[in-house]
Formats: structure tokens, C-alpha cells, sequence
């Protein structure tokens, strides 16, 4: 707890000094703690497909804000607190894309996906000096704005015939192939309630998610129900968008999900890949069941999520660096050691599940109304209904079991 209670009064006071700003233009390159992790695992964390689509590489890397800049300009994506803009090309990260963006092939194509240290890596500029804390929390990642430059550059190359001309010679000069590009790009962008739920998972009049949180949960469900069945209605609103949690010691816990719904790790590693973009085989061509066992095939690479696991079960908590932010006041942190104990221990603290070893925590499930705070997300979770007519089952169930049904038999596929 030393650790970790550190590092989180690190980041507040951070936050509250202003010092997570990201700057445009060519930043400084990261110092790195340690963390128990070797370079090649950071890397392996950074840029490991799990078999999601954001969208082909070629088409990403052409589209452009109105500006006429690209979406994918390192200063845009500073701006926007994606991490390392500024990355170098190697085998891992073949486009010196941020950190969180990972190349694979689906369906014959290159395509672009995110992967867990999208979300779950954060950094902190402090006097010059930029940190990076692997798997940490919170980040500046403004999700919903990119999402939105996507959509809006897309409906700009759908509506504006030099928009389209500059489109299509990008992305045949970054190697879409030639006589696919029309048909593809035509079918995907057809309609623009799908193309939203495609990039955002967000449903009608969502609330925005802004830097460092969306409404993951709820965008889990839209993808699955929503734009995998390719029925929009289907899409319920965001309300209750929650901060990316921090990843070390993830693995000790016995509930894997924050809202108390999932306790299976790999079930949670699924259903978080499905929600940000896992191609899906559940119907056809012409929008029809695909017939047993096809229906469940998917692009998710269960090997990469086993292995992501694996290394962030062996990740460790990042200690205070005295040598950028000063010498640590003993007596300061020991009254706020007491504090914690006194206040905070009896939610937040560490109950070792007896017998267990190595270590697990139980982690207490707390009623809303006990915890008085924002009950939204928890809530409307709860509360959610889906109907799983398009998959066979001819009734409406709560979300939580449908989101389960859906993720236990892809998993299973996998």
C-alpha cells in the first residue's frame, strides 16, 4: 500500500498544479519508472493487437480536419493526450503511431485498433520533465473529440468531391488496395448512426466523455447490440462517463470490472476488446445469423489478451520520483498513512482473501447509497434491457446477462 498510496497523492497534487498539460508541437521524450517491467514488455503492453478495428491504417492516416491537417498529426494527437506522438518506427510500431494504437490485418487489409495502454497509461509534465507511469491513472485522453474528428472527416469525404479526390489518392499512396477502396469505404460510411456506434459505441444524445473518462460499460453493450447486430435503435445513451482505473495489482482482485459485474478475468478482457472495435462474425453479408459454430468467430487475438494479462500481473506500483518532484516530508506522509487508515481503509483498503497465494484481495461491493456519490453508471447498468431476438433467443434481458451471453460465447470461439 506504501506504493501505491505514494503515487496517488503524486498524481493529485499534480493534478491540482496543473502540470498534466500536454503541449504542442515536439515534446520531450518520457523518463520511465521502474516498474518491474524491461523495455520489450512496455513495448508488448504499448502496441499488442487484440484484434480490434478503429478502422483501416490507409484511411486513418488520410483523413483530415477541416484545417486540411491530418487527424493523425502528432501535433493533433498531443492536443488531443494521446502519449509519445512523437514515437519512432519499429518493428512493434511500424508507423510510429501513439502509444495505444496497434497494427494488425483483418479481411485482407491493414487495419488500426486500440489496445489496453490506449486507455490505461498515463504521463505527467512537471518543470520540463515528462513521467510516464505504465498502466497508471488518470490520463488526458479526449476519446470523444477524436471520434468526432473521425465522423466529421468521414462526412466531409462523403459529401465534398475534393475532399473525396485528396481521400483516395492518400490512401492508395499509403497502400489501400485500388480496386477495393470505393466499395469499402461506400458500405462502411453508409450510415452514419452505425459509423458512430463503429468509432464511438456512443448512443444519441450521449453525454460527452472528455479527457480521461467515457462510459465504457455502456459502450460495450451499444457494440454488441447496436452496431454488431446492426440495429442503431438498439443504442442507449452514455450518461455516466467513468475514469480509465490504473492496472497494478488488477490481477490480486476478485471482482475484475468497477461496477461489481464481472468477476472472470478473461470474460472482462473480452468484453473490454469487443467494446472498442473486435470484428464479429454474428451475421452475414446480407445481415443474416450466421449459422453455428461461424456465428461466434471474431478478430480477437486471445492469445494477445492472455499475454497482456500476464504482463501486467507482473507490473508494480511506481514510486514517488524524489529526483523530479523533491524530497517526500515523512512526517507529512505518515499523518496522511493514519488518515487513510482512519477514513478511507474501509473502502479502499487491501483484505487478503485467506489461503490465497500468491496474495488476492476480496474487494467490498458498497451500495450506492452507502458510497453517496454520483449512482449513474452503476445504475443505468443495472437497469438496461436488451432484446437477443437477432441472435435466436426470443426475449428481453437485463443488459448485464446479455453483454455475457454475447462475451462468453465469442470468448469461447476464441
Amino acid at each position: 500500500m506504501k506504493k501505491t498510496a505514494i503515487v496517488t497523492i503524486a498524481c493529485a497534487v499534480a493534478l491540482a498544479l496543473g502540470i498534466c498539460a500536454f503541449r504542442d508541437g515536439a515534446s520531450p521524450r518520457a523518463a520511465t519508472l521502474d516498474q518491474g517491467w524491461t523495455p520489450e514488455q512496455a513495448a508488448f503492453y504499448h502496441y499488442s493487437t487484440q484484434g480490434t478495428v478503429m478502422m483501416p491504417t490507409a484511411w486513418l492516416r488520410a483523413l483530415r480536419r477541416p484545417d486540411g491537417t491530418p487527424i493523425m498529426a502528432p501535433a493533433n494527437l498531443q492536443r488531443l493526450g494521446f502519449m509519445d506522438v512523437h514515437a519512432r518506427v519499429t518493428p512493434t510500431n511500424p508507423h510510429g503511431f501513439p502509444i495505444g494504437l496497434a497494427v494488425d490485418r483483418v479481411n485482407g487489409v491493414e487495419t488500426t485498433g486500440a489496445t489496453c495502454a490506449l486507455c490505461h497509461t498515463s504521463e505527467l509534465t512537471f518543470r520540463g520533465s515528462v513521467i510516464r507511469i505504465e498502466g497508471g491513472s488518470p490520463n488526458s485522453l479526449d476519446l470523444g473529440t477524436f471520434f468526432k474528428q473521425l465522423t466529421a472527416a468521414v462526412e466531409e469525404v462523403k459529401a465534398n468531391a475534393r475532399a473525396r479526390e485528396r481521400f483516395t489518392h492518400d490512401a492508395l499512396a499509403y497502400g489501400y488496395p485500388q480496386d477495393r477502396l470505393k466499395a469499402d469505404f461506400d458500405r462502411e460510411s453508409a450510415n452514419p448512426e452505425l459509423w458512430l456506434l463503429n468509432t464511438a459505441g456512443m448512443g444519441g444524445e450521449s453525454t460527452f466523455p472528455g479527457p480521461g473518462r467515457i462510459d465504457a460499460l455502456t459502450g460495450i453493450g451499444n457494440r454488441l447490440f447496436a452496431y454488431d447486430l446492426h440495429d442503431p435503435k438498439a443504442a442507449v445513451r452514455g450518461i455516466a462517463p467513468t475514469r480509465f482505473p490504473y492496472m497494478w495489482d488488477i490481477w490480486r482482485l476478485d471482482w475484475v470490472q468497477y461496477n461489481g459485474s464481472v468477476r472472470q478475468p478473461m470474460a472482462r478482457n473480452v468484453g473490454e476488446a469487443l467494446g472498442v472495435g473486435v470484428v464479429t462474425n454474428i451475421l452475414d453479408a446480407q445481415n443474416k445469423l450466421s449459422p453455428e459454430p461461424e456465428r461466434w468467430r471474431s478478430s480477437i487475438h486471445i492469445q494477445n489478451l492472455y499475454q497482456i494479462e500476464q504482463t501486467l500481473a507482473t507490473l508494480q506500483p511506481p514510486v514517488f520520483p524524489q529526483s523530479i518532484f523533491g524530497k517526500v516530508d515523512a512526517t507529512q506522509a505518515q499523518r496522511g498513512r493514519a488518515l487513510f487508515a482512519q477514513r478511507c481503509a474501509q473502502c479502499h483498503g487491501v483484505s487478503r482473501i485467506e489461503g490465497t497465494t500468491p496474495a488476492e484481495w476480496a474487494v467490498r461491493v458498497i451500495p450506492y447509497q452507502t458510497i453517496g456519490t454520483d449512482k449513474y453508471q452503476a445504475a443505468a447498468f443495472a437497469a438496461g434491457r436488451v432484446s437477443l431476438n437477432a441472435v435466436g433467443i426470443n426475449k428481453t434481458i437485463p443488459a448485464a446477462l446479455g453483454v455475457g451471453y454475447m462475451v462468453s460465447h465469442i470468448k469461447g470461439a476464441a
